[in-house]
């Protein structure tokens, strides 16, 4: 069975992608295990909760009688070395779900103050991003950012993987920013067909084009009017520095005005 970690820090924010992350597991026939977090606002915000160990206890209860779900707690609370904690402690679990706000510089942050970024670059496992204000639909396909011209070789496992566990088909979505020539249509004729020829999931594949000049502005676009129901996988790259700044560039972008949950895997 696929565990999901959800740390949390006890707000309502964190209560809510705690929902989030129950469903999901609901849906994907996983095991949801929840972290604490806490911070010197979430004791406050606890109230009549002295102790993190008792509240964890009483979500975790709360969300298997309402969903009908497999959950644990994960034994170590993330109270200091954060960072450094989480990246050890996600790497024994499928995934990691986070809630996501906005800090006063405008850039992404969990309730609990965390940089969402910094969690991106330190953390290995997948991550699914989950704006504060989206209410949870059922994932109706996988779509995945791929550029061609800095990523000639997807991370195809960890697709196949991820179409397998929430059992449904998953689509390459490519941006170009400017015309491509027959020749570079070619070339990404020959590229798809060997994806095509290399997957190996029970799971429909597909593929589609966009031209499009801002990347994240067109991903946000596709998904607000195209698929509200789709969630979108990009991928960071900690080895190609090409690849990887251009990543980390489009991520920032994307997480800063998201109004869609977005998974981020690495290679």
């Amino acid at each position: 069975m696929k565990t999901i970690l959800c740390p949390t820090d006890f707000s309502k924010s964190a209560d809510k992608t705690s929902r989030y992350a129950a469903q999901l597991a609901k849906d994907t026939n996983a095991k949801i295990i929840l972290a604490a977090t806490p911070t010197k606002k979430s004791k406050v915000l606890a109230g009549d909760w002295p102790d993190e160990t008792d509240h964890l206890y009483e979500i975790h209860d709360l969300l298997k009688a309402n969903y009908q779900i497999p959950c644990g707690i994960e034994e170590e609370v993330v109270n200091d070395n954060v960072y450094k904690k989480l990246s050890k402690i996600a790497d024994r679990y499928d995934l990691m779900i986070f809630g996501m706000q906005f800090g006063s510089e405008g850039l992404p942050r969990h309730s609990a103050g965390i940089d969402l970024i910094k969690i991106i670059q330190e953390t290995l496992a997948p991550l699914l991003i989950v704006p504060e204000k989206f209410e949870y639909k059922k994932i109706n396909r996988l779509l995945y950012a791929y550029d061609y011209q800095h990523e000639p070789e997807p991370p195809l496992l960890v697709l196949q993987w991820l179409a397998d566990w929430f059992n449904v088909e998953l689509r390459f979505i490519s941006i170009y920013q400017d015309d491509i020539s027959t020749e570079e249509e070619r070339h990404i004729d020959l590229i798809e067909n060997k994806i095509a020829n290399q997957w190996k999931s029970k799971q429909k594949l597909s593929f589609e084009s966009i031209q499009f000049e801002n990347v994240p502005m067109c991903l946000e676009h596709y998904l607000n009017l195209w698929s509200p129901n789709d969630l979108l996988i990009l991928s960071v790259n900690h080895q190609n520095m090409l690849q990887k700044l251009w990543h980390k560039s489009v991520v920032k972008c994307l997480l800063a005005s998201a109004t869609h949950p977005y998974l981020i895997i690495h290679k």
